[in-house]
């Protein structure tokens, strides 16, 4: 009896193992990048005219965080696919120069910065001196970055067809540290870097890219491994866990709109492709520099990995293969057994952090999870 089922045991894991080599590898290797059904012209532009009106009607691409890494590289992909890009970044020297060098690769595309400090949205009770409460709240002026007036005012009139949310980063000085040892204004600032800004730049496009006929669009959220609660990263992993549940959930609602639409129910609004793309360790960005490696890409690697990922049928998707490998191996732990390696990770952390007389961003340890 113990003999026949260890034998079922082993049989079920066996069957379960191939089933994930099979998925891993029709993900990786044989679903091919769907990003091609984003470059279209809008139905009224006339794709041979290059004035100023007229190119308001061909495809454009908003990349948040476009002035270094991940950001600067998707940008390049996405004019090498045919698409004009927004440059977004809070560096305006740094934005000019990036955008610079795609005009030079690219004299066929156009682009446009969009200069805005996302660390700095405006927050619900942000209000300046004198301003009321309760009924007496309209009185006051809110301070911060309005986003929604913002993207009216910069992005206006553009036809966008794809929305990369890659800003972030998540506290610096220290790079990881204890919860208590960042500042409240810090925290807060990682939260509008991280999350705020992306919630109120996509809820202010996206009635936009649902009324997009008849290619639609794309929202990528770019996350990370650390979603999973990370120490030493309270912060970051709580917002990259918020991004994933927002992106996820958009994603759903867009399905129930495809139903509501066959139903009859809807309002053609269920043409939106909505991704949260998280990625592990990734090297030549801003806070760590060098060559990539098999486990902790470069980020070109990691770029194009994650426009490889569109159109793969998920909504929550890991870019790289060999990070999937990394977060399946460790999804397979018991909680306990993955909590102590996680515990162990950071602490190795940190005595590499005291090894390097405090310089965290020289110290960061491949753990496969952070980016």
């Amino acid at each position: 009896m113990l003999t026949t089922i260890l034998t079922l045991v082993g049989l079920v894991w066996t069957l379960s193992t191939l089933s994930g080599a099979v998925k891993l590898v029709r993900l990786y290797l044989l679903t091919p990048s769907k990003l091609h059904r984003y470059v279209y012209h809008s139905s009224t532009s006339n794709s041979s005219v290059r004035d100023e009106k007229e190119q308001q009607k061909e495809p454009w691409a908003v990349v948040t965080g476009a002035s270094d890494g991940i950001g600067r590289v998707l940008a390049q992909e996405l004019a090498t696919a045919g698409l004009n890009v927004v440059l977004h970044g809070r560096n305006t020297t740094k934005l000019e120069k990036v955008q610079a060098e795609l005009k030079k690769a690219h004299p066929a595309r156009s682009f446009r910065l969009l200069v805005a400090d996302a660390s700095l949205v405006r927050g619900a009770t942000s209000l300046s001196t004198g301003a009321g409460s309760g009924g007496d709240h309209d009185k006051g002026q809110l301070l911060g970055l309005d986003v929604e007036a913002m993207t009216k005012k910069e992005l206006d009139g553009l036809h966008i067809t794809v929305l990369v949310n890659n800003v972030g980063g998540g506290v610096k000085n220290p790079l990881m540290g204890d919860f208590l040892e960042y500042s409240p204004r810090q925290n807060a600032e990682a939260v509008s870097k991280e999350s705020l800004f992306a919630m109120h730049l996509t809820h202010a496009l996206l009635p936009q890219l649902r009324k997009n006929r008849p290619g639609g669009a794309l929202i990528i959220s770019v996350g990370s491994m650390a979603d999973v609660g990370m120490p030493l990263t309270a912060m970051y992993s709580a917002c990259k866990a918020f991004n994933k549940a927002l992106f996820e959930t958009l994603a759903l609602e867009d399905r129930l709109a495809r139903i509501d639409d066959r139903k009859g129910n809807g309002d053609e609004r269920s043409n939106v492709e909505i991704m949260y793309v998280r990625l592990g360790d990734v090297t030549d960005v801003s806070w760590r520099r060098g060559a990539g490696t098999l486990t902790m890409p470069d980020s070109r690697t990691a770029a194009r990995a994650i426009l490889a990922r569109v159109g793969c049928g998920k909504s929550v998707v890991t870019a790289y293969w060999t990070h999937e490998l990394i977060r399946v191996s460790t999804g397979a732990l018991p909680d306990w057994l993955l909590e102590r390696l996680l515990l162990s990770i950071m602490s190795g952390w940190r005595a590499s952090v005291e090894r390097n007389g405090g310089d965290a961003s020289a110290s960061i340890v491949g753990n496969g999870f952070f980016q």
